[in-house]
C-alpha cells in the first residue's frame, strides 16, 4: 500500500475466498471502529485502506482515490466490493439498520452491475469485464451523528467502459458470456410468477440452444450457485434503483432478443449467389421473428437491414446493394453487441440518476462534496488467442503502471532525501518505451491502426508489415514469423502474442 497526493492506493489484492473470516462481519466491525493513522498503519488490510480513505475526507478534508489493480483474476472485483461496503457503512458506525436509502442503493447497485458487466472466465467465476470508476460522495445530513460529526454517504456517480462487448457474441473455450443470460435462463426453467411475466419468451430454452452461449462449452457457474435466485436479486436491484415494471420488461426483452439474434443464420438466395437472406427452415417462429417480436420492430425491415447495405453516392442518391452471407453474419453480431451495450449504458445512467447527490452539478460530481473515488480497472490479460480487446486492456494497464511508477519514484525519492540515503534513480523500473510503442503519435501501434483504417485497401496484413518497418528494432516488439499476422509485445508484466486478424475492422466499427 502506498499513498498518492489524493489518498491511498491499493495494488493487486486477492480476497482469499477460502478464508471467509478474513473479510467477515467481525473483521469489518473491528475496522469500523475509530482509529488513529498510526493504528491504521499497523494493520494492513483492505478495510484498513478503506478506513484510511474515509479518515482522509473526514479528518483532513482531502479527496481520496483508491486504485484496485492486478492481473485478470487477481480479485479486484471482490476487493472493490469490500471497499464499497465499508464506505457505505462507515458513516452509520457499521449498523446496517441505520443505513440511509442512498447507502442501501449504493450496495444494491453492485449485484446489478455484476449481472450485466461480469462473467465467468478461466481465472475467476465473477470477473468484471468492464472498467469502472465509482465516485462515492460524502456529506452530513439529518442521519449523521451530530456529536461525532461523521460524514455519511449521500451520493455516488459511476463511470464505466464496457470494452468487451465482443464477449456477447463469442467467448474463449471455458469462459461464459455475461451472467444475466444464464440467470434469466435459470429463472425461466424454475418457473414462477416473475418468470411467467418477464421470461415467457425463453420458456423451454437452455443455454445450449443459443449460438452465442454454447460455443465456449461452459454454461454452469458452480454446483452451489443458484442463478435463478441471482436473477431475482438483479430484478430487485433494478426496482430499488427506480426502474419500473414497464421499463424492466423492455430491458429483459432486448437482452433475450440478443440471444435469438445470434441464432439467425443466412443463406444465399437462389437467384443471387452473392446476396443473403435469413434462413427459415419452415419454422413458424424462426429466430428472426422471435427477435423482432421482442424488439417490436418489423420483420421485413430488420431482414433488409441485415442483408443489404445502404450507401449515399454523390449525385446518385441512395444505393442499396445485397450483402454476402459472411457480411450479413458480421452485421448480425454487430447489432447484438450494440443492443447489449445500449442496455448496459442505460442501466448505468439509471443507477447514476438514482444515486445522484442532491447538490450534484451537471457533470455528475457533487458540488463542494468530498468524495472517495474507487477505480476498478481491467486486469492485465493474456490468453491463447489475444485480439484488439486484450491490447487495449493491456495498454490501459501500461498507462496505470507508468503513473504508479512516477508516483512511487517521487514518493521514494523524497523519502530517501529526507533520510539521507544514497541511491541510483536509474535502477527504478520504467515502462515508458512500451507506452510509446503502443500509443505515441504518429508511429505508435494504435495511431498506425487508426491510419490503416482510413486508408483505401487497408488491412491487418499491411498494418503488421508497417509495424515491422517502424518497430522491428525495438526490444519490446517482434513479428512471429511462423504465424502470419501475429506479433508479440513485451509488456511490463510479460510477453503477449496478439493475432492481428480483425484488428482494423474492429477499430473501424463499433464492437
Amino acid at each position: 500500500m502506498v499513498y498518492t497526493k489524493t489518498g491511498p492506493v491499493l495494488l493487486a489484492v486477492n480476497p482469499f475466498r477460502e478464508i471467509p473470516e478474513l473479510y467477515g462481519s467481525k473483521q469489518l466491525s473491528e475496522y469500523l471502529q475509530p482509529a488513529t493513522e498510526e493504528e491504521d498503519s499497523l494493520k494492513p488490510h483492505v478495510y484498513s485502506v478503506a478506513r484510511s480513505a474515509y479518515q482522509g475526507i473526514w479528518r483532513r478534508g482531502a479527496q481520496q482515490t483508491v486504485l484496485v489493480s492486478g492481473e485478470s483474476g487477481a480479485g479486484k472485483t471482490e476487493t472493490t466490493k469490500f471497499v464499497m461496503r465499508y464506505l457505505a457503512l462507515a458513516g452509520g458506525g457499521g449498523a446496517e439498520a441505520r443505513m440511509s436509502a442512498v447507502e442501501r442503493q449504493v450496495l444494491e447497485s453492485i449485484p446489478l452491475l455484476e449481472a450485466l458487466g461480469n462473467a465467468k472466465t478461466l481465472r475467476n467465476d465473477n470477473s468484471s469485464i468492464f472498467g469502472k470508476y465509482i465516485e462515492l460522495q460524502f456529506g452530513r445530513d439529518s442521519l449523521a451523528d451530530a456529536a461525532a460529526g461523521a460524514p455519511r454517504l449521500v451520493g455516488a456517480f459511476i463511470h464505466t467502459y464496457l470494452l468487451e462487448k465482443v464477449r456477447v457474441t463469442g467467448q474463449h473455450n471455458g469462459d461464459r458470456s455475461y451472467h444475466i443470460f444464464y440467470q434469466a435462463l435459470a429463472a425461466a426453467a424454475r418457473g414462477g410468477e416473475s418468470a411467467k411475466r418477464l421470461l415467457s419468451c425463453i420458456s423451454g430454452f437452455q443455454a445450449v440452444d443459443f449460438a452465442y452461449l454454447k460455443q465456449s462449452g461452459c454454461n454452469v457457474l458452480g454446483d452451489n450457485v443458484d442463478e435463478a435466485q441471482l436473477f431475482d436479486t438483479t430484478v430487485t436491484s433494478m426496482k430499488e434503483l427506480g426502474i419500473d415494471d414497464e421499463v424492466l420488461s423492455g430491458l429483459v426483452n432486448i437482452l433475450m432478443a440478443v440471444l435469438f439474434i445470434g441464432n439467425i443464420n443466412f443463406v444465399a438466395p437462389k437467384n443471387n449467389s452473392e446476396g443473403s437472406e435469413p434462413e427459415q427452415n419452415g419454422q413458424v417462429m424462426d429466430p428472426l421473428t422471435r427477435a423482432c417480436k421482442l424488439l417490436e420492430v418489423d420483420r421485413d425491415t430488420m431482414s433488409s437491414a441485415l442483408c443489404k447495405r445502404t450507401m449515399k453516392a454523390p449525385g446518385e442518391g441512395v444505393i442499396r446493394s445485397a450483402l454476402p452471407v459472411s457480411k450479413a453474419a458480421e452485421g448480425r453480431d454487430s447489432v447484438a453487441r450494440h443492443l447489449y451495450g445500449a442496455v448496459f449504458t442505460f442501466i448505468v445512467e439509471r443507477i447514476n440518476a438514482a444515486l445522484m447527490a442532491p447538490r450534484a452539478g451537471n457533470n455528475g460530481r457533487a458540488a463542494q462534496l468530498p468524495f472517495v473515488g474507487v477505480l476498478d480497472i481491467f486486469g492485465f490479460e493474456f490468453f491463447d488467442k489475444n485480439s484488439l480487446e486484450q491490447l487495449l486492456i493491456n495498454y490501459t494497464n501500461e498507462l496505470l503502471q507508468q503513473y504508479f511508477n512516477e508516483v512511487i519514484f517521487e514518493h521514494e525519492a523524497n523519502l530517501y532525501r529526507r533520510e539521507g540515503i544514497q541511491w541510483n534513480p536509474l535502477d527504478f523500473p520504467n515502462n515508458g518505451l512500451i507506452v510509446d510503442l503502443i500509443g505515441k503519435m504518429p508511429t505508435g501501434m494504435l495511431p498506425m491502426l487508426e491510419e490503416e483504417g482510413i486508408t483505401i485497401g487497408g488491412n491487418a496484413e499491411k498494418w503488421c508489415s508497417k509495424l515491422q518497418k517502424a518497430h522491428g528494432s525495438s526490444q519490446h516488439f517482434k513479428i512471429v514469423k511462423h504465424r502470419q499476422g501475429n506479433f508479440i509485445v513485451q509488456h511490463f508484466a510479460g510477453p503477449v502474442e496478439y493475432m492481428s486478424m480483425n484488428f482494423v475492422d474492429k477499430n473501424t466499427v463499433a464492437i
